[in-house]
Order: C-alpha cells, then sequence, then structure tokens
C-alpha cells in the first residue's frame, strides 16, 4: 500500500503525512527513495537520482546526531519480504551498503533509526477496523520494542536476536516475535486515530476502494513529532457503497486471508493470533 502514498493521480491527492524516510527495492534494485518533502506532501525520488552518498548522509542526520539518546549509533531499519527486521549500528549500515544497491534480494526497504525520547527502540502498531455493517470504527493502540534495552538494563530480553561483534550491531526481529503491550493514554491514542483515518482516507480516495482493517506502526522522534514507519494487515473492498452488502462470513474469510501473509498473526506472533481471534468472535 505504499504505492497509494506515491502513485497520487494529481498534487491534490498527494499524501500529507510524516513518512520516515524510505528506500524502497525490489529484487536487489532500488525502486525509489520516499519521504516527506517541505511542503508536507509524500513524494518520491526516481532510483535514477538516488546515490549511496546522499543516503547515507540523509540517514546519519537522522539517527547519529544525538548520541546521548542513541548511544549504541544505531542508523537503519532493514525490512524484508517475511515481514522480519533488522535494525543496524552505522558500521553495519556501511557494511551492507558497500555494494550499492544491497543485493540481498529479500530487503524490501531500508529506513533510518529514529531516535526516540525513553526506551530504545519503540515502536507504536496503530489498528483500525470497520466494526460493523453501519461503518462503527474500531480502533487501538500497542507498543513493542523493535530493540532491547542496552547492556545496563534489568529487562529480561534474553529471547531477542541481537549479534554483537567488534564490527557492530544488528538486532533481527524475526516474525511472529514482538511483544505487545496495550497503550492506555487517551491523548497519545487521539493522535493515533487521526494519523491514521487521514491515511485511510488518503487510500480510499486514490485506490478507490473501502479500507475495512489496516495496521500502521509509528515512531515518535525526540521532538515529539509523529512518524509514519510502515503498514500492513491491510483488507479492502472496492465498488462497494453500503457496508452492510458484505456478509460476516465474507469479512471472517477476507481477514484470514490477509493474515496469513501480512496481518497481525504473521508480525505480532500469539499475540497477534490472539488479537485476530477476538476481533472475529466480536464479528469485526
Amino acid at each position: 500500500m505504499f504505492s497509494a502514498l506515491l502513485d497520487a493521480p494529481s498534487s491534490t491527492t498527494k499524501a500529507r503525512i510524516n513518512l520516515s524516510d524510505t528506500l524502497l527495492l525490489e529484487s536487489g534494485s532500488i525502486v525509489g527513495w520516499a519521504f516527506t518533502s517541505r511542503s508536507g506532501d509524500v513524494t518520491k525520488k526516481s532510483k535514477d537520482h538516488i546515490s549511496k552518498g546522499a543516503v547515507l548522509e540523509r540517514f546519519a542526520k537522522v539517527s547519529l546526531l544525538n548520541t546521548q539518546s542513541n548511544p549504541r549509533s544505531f542508523a537503519a531499519i532493514v525490512r524484508y519480504q517475511d515481514g522480519s527486521f533488522s535494525v543496524l549500528d552505522n558500521i553495519e549500515l556501511r557494511k551492507l551498503t558497500s555494494t550499492w544497491p544491497p543485493p540481498d534480494p529479500t530487503i524490501v526497504a531500508i529506513q533510518p533509526y529514529i531516535v526516540g525520547p525513553g526506551k530504545e527502540g519503540i515502536v507504536h502498531r496503530h489498528s483500525y477496523s470497520i466494526a460493523d455493517d453501519k461503518g462503527r470504527l474500531k480502533t487501538s493502540t500497542h507498543t513493542y520494542r523493535g530493540l532491547p534495552q542496552g547492556k545496563n538494563s534489568h529487562d529480561d530480553d534474553d529471547d531477542e536476536d541481537e549479534s554483537k561483534t567488534k564490527a557492530g550491531i544488528v538486532h533481527h526481529v524475526p516474525p511472529g516475535s514482538i511483544k505487545v503491550t496495550r497503550l492506555m493514554a487517551g491523548a497519545l491514542n487521539a493522535t493515533f486515530d487521526a494519523a491514521t483515518k487521514t491515511l485511510v482516507r488518503h487510500i480510499e480516495e486514490v485506490k478507490r476502494v473501502r479500507v475495512l482493517r489496516i495496521w500502521v506502526d509509528y515512531y515518535i522522534d525526540n521532538s515529539q513529532q509523529l512518524w509514519l514507519a510502515w503498514m500492513g494487515g491491510i483488507v479492502t473492498v472496492s465498488g462497494v457503497g453500503d457496508l452492510r452488502s458484505i456478509s460476516g462470513r465474507d469479512k471472517e474469510s477476507m481477514v484470514h486471508a490477509t493474515s496469513a501473509t501480512a496481518g497481525r498473526s504473521l508480525f505480532l506472533g500469539d499475540a497477534g493470533a490472539k488479537m485476530e481471534q477476538i476481533d472475529l468472535e466480536r464479528g469485526e
């Protein structure tokens, strides 16, 4: 669904949301570089105008200026076809990009590491779904850790897969290994609601579909600025004016089909499967 952010038919339908710089790849080739311009519109540089030096310079500006909040010099998030992702420090990012573009055909995107307040690597996952045939919306927000705490932490992160060498640090998060915690902060939830609804309206306008379900990952940086990181688990229907024409069984089938490839079960493991099951039991 990143295409919905980038393929707007006119300037009046461009997405207006803070998107974390995203280098998009397909089969080891660069597709484009998506980012939010100074005017606030999501735009894309073509592959002919993307250089290794420009990417590394931009990532360094985003990730490495605040050494106090990012003591381990994390510099990039690498996303893969199977839904997993890795967090790389600056040394490992430069190793990854020593061959340009990175030849690994399973990489779909590379983004700068967003330095936020508090614990390292906090990601907010906001879930949006149409709950009934009247169009009533259900939203919720969960947080998860994209990184374990530093070596002085007392957190129990023994199951995290982080390889540390003298050369650098790579923290890999396999599909299904994320541990989520429900976010109860009302004001922050309202902010995520507004951001996701804006995104959904844009997808519906550009793709001419109705979004029944989607999850969106956000970062909050040290300036309390919200950034869209990634999205998935999307279920859409086209040509439907009245949601009552979609039966509960059809909705359930669509949710199961999407979850098998990109839903919460894939990315959140048992926690995601439980969240999906609760939704289905409620008829959502």
